[in-house]
């Protein structure tokens, strides 16, 4: 044991003997009394003083020279002697005497800098003091040995700063060197190989309150490398604002020092945007706006911020509550671009993603919805990929197959499971086709339990994969499903084509290998397929002799039993070649009856495995036989018909412009024939099967039909219609089969366009002729009541003349009488003139007629009488321009416009409204006026008739209207009237666009409209 020669001031004490490398420990350490130099005691010493290396302890240790090694802590130094000519040496760790505890106070701090940063250089320095304790990295830092850089006082420290540097910087040796807060700066300081590096020197000044003796302890960091990348960012700041102006949100650089403190070297405007501050205030209170972090995410930053100076990087979600108290979520992420020396340089940037988190939040509702009501979708449902790997299963599946947990399917493979299932080909198309669907029998691969399930295969729409959904259905809704298929095929097929649709359907439905449908033939005691499908395919038909097979058994059976064998029906009936060959295991079959219980046929279902749904295949297979055996017989009677085919032929070829048809109760053409096909170009034979209603429009049809049905019923129909410009008269007669149904309607057409022509020109002459008769009538009335009068009178006069003496004074007023008499006959007559002229006038002149021209021109020769009036004409002309008789349009404008003005109501202004139209060939011309109107109902039937005048206040002779109508008939138009007692009347006209003498008509478009 050493002896215990330590004074206060040492802390340890070795002795190691050097021939043997034994270590001697005093009694004060905390160590083993013997170590092993080579491992225990170097380990030792850095566990203690953790900055400095075991290898440094170790070259210390065994060089053989004595000396001092500084332990950069608490000032505490390890000293080496040799002793007893060099047989021992001594390694003792002491410190410089502590006299008071403000010397152990200054080396609790100076401890504490080299902790933090143990690549610094450090010292310690009393204010009025020009020596200078070194401790640290000044051999990195500077390139100084130990033995040269300890000589450095103050004024060759001076002289290492360079002289730039010297203007603004207080060195912290000065004697009046005050300061209250730690000391920070920068400075440039000579290499010893004569270059400037940029250090950071962080100094703080303790003073004993006993004594007043002040001492300040510093640490120096290189931060070359720092300051070019800064100077670099600096220069390049108006690139990062380019940059950061077409980026959103804000970018940042900062530097951290050591002690945590935050510079920041560039923020963007986006800081705006996330904070609504500038970037002044940003850079110079950005800890300020620590209040404005969410509460509950401070704590993450914090620790995230620990975390990354481990990790180099910084990526955190967190939310800003803004001023006026809404909550916004930010991005921010970071990362270490320098470390120098324990100063950083971190840039980053920081992302409004408040949209995208709200955004986030639906989707992630939409997805737990999305999954609760996948989960319990009473469908049994799951997803797969296209190679066929089930990725996703519900609940609904995971209780119908009867599984412990989903788990057991997933990752599983359809071509595994379902390769030999019902639904492994529904399952191939709703990849290839991306949707198929399947009704019918299943079997569950894990429990073996039997389903008539509906099965619809769907691409998902977001995920590269499809979706099986299961629907469990009952037998009977499942039968109902079958039932329901054969009645659409039974709607949209006949004959053989049912046949094949419906062997098809049920081979596919009932997931068996072979459906048939034979004829019965009993001379030669076999079946003839009529249809026969395999895997729901059609396949040619063969003759089946009924010896020695399940189908006699069926055939013999009158009380229509089904025949069902659902296992080993080959081993039963070892004879019947078909299904040995076929290595047929179940059969079902029932025979099918006429109407008088005559069998006729068979139904036929048979497989390769053993049938399941049993039940469910009796129930289809019966209620199948009585459709299949009625088409059956559909078929048998159709033969019959058709061997008549040449006599309806025949009596069709013979009849003049007609057809003859037959139609069967769906109106579907079962034979038809005739010459009127030949005229309107159509084959009779592609019209065999096809509806007869459909080459008509909707309303034809309609009421064809409504006659057709009537020969449903028994009834036989003529009724008449018209088709591609023709007419046609139908006959319709029942045809009644055996059991006195009717079944069939025979349906006779003639061609009767010429006749009906005929009769249409008849009456049309009987009505014009009438027309006439009662038109001369008329006329013949007028004539004799307009003439009978004044001559009547001037008879009368002549009578009472003194013809004795001509100068008697009363025959100069029977004279007057006389002429006014005469006057009153020669107006009657030559009205009557102008009226037989209109009905005689036989060649007209044809001219082009601008309606624009002829308004201005009846409004010149008007003008005086408009002007008085106050008339107002508006013009609404569609059709600018109409061939016709130039004279007649003139006169019916005039006629409207003199009746307008004469009949214009005394409480306004008239207004007249002219306006053209056309409809195919004809011009529609409507006169209208706000006058004071006619009574149509008291002279409505008068208002066109010769002499005719209902008001009594105005001129006029009653002849205009008569006029105009006689004008507009004699070129086949048409007039009407509208009017009510004080409000208007209106005049339409409707006039042909006659033939042009220089060009056949005047083509009206958009060219020639208003």
């Amino acid at each position: 044991m050493i002896p215990q020669l330590e004074k206060p001031e040492i802390k340890n004490l070795w002795m190691i003997q050097l021939s043997t490398d034994l270590l001697f420990s005093s009694s004060l350490n905390k160590c083993p009394n013997r170590l092993q130099i080579g491992s225990a005691l170097p380990n030792h010493f850095h566990n203690h003083y953790p900055h400095i290396s075991e290898a440094v302890f170790q070259d210390f240790i065994t060089n053989e020279k004595e000396g001092e090694l500084d332990l950069q802590q608490n000032g505490q130094i390890l000293e080496k002697k040799i002793l007893f000519e060099s047989e021992f040496c001594s390694l003792i760790v002491h410190a410089p005497p502590i006299g008071n505890r403000f010397q152990k106070f200054i080396f609790e701090q100076k401890d504490q800098m080299v902790q933090h940063n143990s690549r610094a250089i450090y010292y310690e320095h009393e204010l009025g003091d020009s020596q200078i304790h070194w401790s640290g990295a000044y051999v990195d830092i500077l390139g100084y040995p130990r033995e040269e850089f300890t000589e450095v006082n103050i004024q060759r420290w001076v002289e290492m700063i360079h002289p730039e540097d010297l203007k603004h910087l207080k060195t912290g040796f000065e004697k009046d060197f005050k300061l209250d807060n730690p000391y920070d700066t920068f400075y440039r300081l000579k290499h010893k190989e004569g270059y400037y590096l940029y250090v950071q020197d962080i100094a703080r000044v303790f003073v004993d309150e006993k004594t007043g003796k002040k001492i300040i302890l510093g640490s120096i960091t290189d931060i070359s490398g720092l300051k070019n990348i800064e100077k670099k960012l600096l220069e390049n700041r108006y690139t990062l604002n380019e940059l950061s102006s077409i980026m959103p949100g804000m970018i940042y650089m900062f530097k951290k020092s050591p002690e945590g403190k935050y510079d920041f070297i560039f923020v963007s405007e986006g800081v705006k945007d996330i904070f609504g501050v500038t970037t002044k205030y940003f850079t110079q209170h950005f800890r300020k706006l620590k209040n404005r972090i969410h509460p509950d995410d401070l704590n993450i930053i914090l620790e995230t911020n620990k975390n990354a100076s481990h990790s180099k990087t910084m990526e955190i979600t967190f939310r800003i509550i803004n001023p006026d108290e809404t909550v916004k979520w930010v991005f921010c992420s970071s990362s270490l671009l320098k470390e120098q020396n324990g100063q950083d340089i971190w840039a980053g940037y920081i992302l409004d993603i408040s949209y995208t988190k709200k955004k986030e939040e639906e989707a992630k509702s939409n997805y737990l919805r999305y999954k609760q009501s996948f989960d319990n979708n009473p469908l049994a449902i799951f997803h797969y990929d296209k190679d066929g790997t089930i990725l996703k299963v519900n609940n609904t599946l995971v209780k119908k197959a009867n599984l412990e947990n989903g788990e057991i399917i997933l990752g599983k493979s359809i071509h595994d499971l379902y390769q030999h299932s019902s639904i492994y080909d529904t399952l191939l198309e709703g990849i290839e086709s991306g949707s198929a669907d399947y009704e019918g029998s299943f079997i569950t691969h894990f429990s073996n339990t039997h389903f008539y399930i509906k099965l619809k295969i769907t691409k998902l729409k977001f995920d590269n994969g499809f979706e099986a959904a299961f629907e469990d259905i009952t037998e009977k809704d499942f039968v109902q499903c079958v039932m329901n298929d054969v009645a659409t095929i039974s709607a949209q097929f006949n004959d053989m084509d049912f046949f094949y649709e419906l062997v098809k359907l049920l081979s596919k439905k009932l997931n068996l290998k072979y459906c048939l449908i034979g004829e019965y033939i009993p001379n030669g005691r076999s079946i003839q397929t009529t249809a026969i499908a395999k895997d729901g395919k059609i396949i040619p038909n063969f003759i089946y002799s009924l010896d020695n097979t399940p189908c006699e058994t069926a055939i013999s059976n009158y009380r229509r039993e089904v025949v069902l064998i659902s296992n080993g029906v080959a081993e039963q009936y070892p004879k019947d070649l078909f299904l040995q060959e076929e290595n047929i295991t179940s059969y079902c079959s029932t025979g099918i009856n006429d109407k008088n219980g005559r069998k006729i046929g068979i139904l036929v279902l048979a497989d390769s495995k053993p049938m399941q749904n049993e039940e469910g295949i009796i129930n289809i297979v019966s209620i199948l036989s009585d459709r299949a055996g009625a088409e059956l017989q559909r078929i048998q009677y159709e033969k019959i018909l058709l061997e008549s085919q040449q006599l309806y032929k025949s009596i069709a070829e013979n009849f003049p412009r007609g057809t003859v048809d037959v139609l069967d109760k769906n109106f579907r053409y079962v034979y038809t024939e005739g010459s009127e096909y030949q005229k309107i170009g159509i084959d009779p034979k592609e019209l065999i099967g096809t509806y007869h209603l459909m080459k008509y429009d909707a309303v034809t049809s309609l009421n064809a039909k409504k006659e057709l049905d009537k020969v449903l019923l028994g009834q036989t129909v003529v009724y008449e219609i018209d088709f591609n410009g023709e007419s046609y008269k139908k006959t319709g007669v029942p045809l009644i089969n055996k059991q006195g149904e009717v079944d069939r309607i025979l349906l006779v057409t003639q061609n009767i366009s010429e006749s009906k022509s005929a009769e249409e020109e008849r009456e049309k002459l009987i009505k014009d002729l009438s027309s006439h008769n009662d038109e001369l009538q008329r006329f013949a009335y007028i004539v004799s009541h307009n003439l009978r009068a004044p001559i009547v009178n001037i008879t009368s006069l002549l009578d009472l003349l003194n013809e004795d003496n001509l100068a008697d004074p009363n025959n100069v007023e029977l004279i007057d009488s006389l002429k006014t008499s005469v006057a009153i006959l020669n107006a009657t007559l030559m009205d009557l003139i102008e009226v037989v002229s209109i009905k005689k006038e036989k060649i007209r002149k044809v001219e082009t007629v601008n309606f624009e021209s002829l308004i201005n021109n009846i409004e010149k020769s008007l003008f005086k009488q408009l002007k008085e009036a106050k008339v107002k004409v508006k013009r609404d002309f569609a059709i600018n321009e109409i061939n016709y008789v130039h004279s007649h349009l003139e006169n019916f404008f005039l006629n409207f416009m003199t009746n307008a003005i004469k009949y214009s109501h005394p409480e306004r202004n008239t207004e007249i409204h002219i306006k053209t139209k056309m409809n195919g060939n004809n011009c529609i011309i409507s006169f209208s006026d706000n006058g004071i109107g006619i009574d149509l109902e008291k002279y409505g039937d008068r208002i066109f008739g010769l002499y005719q005048r209902f008001h009594t206040h105005v001129e006029g002779k009653g002849l205009g209207l008569y006029l105009v109508r006689e004008q507009i008939r004699s070129l086949d138009g048409d007039i009407h009237i509208k009017s009510e007692v004080g409000k208007g009347t209106t005049f339409t006209i409707t006039i042909k666009n006659l033939p042009h003498p220089d060009q056949e008509s005047i083509e009206f478009s958009q060219e020639n409209t208003q």
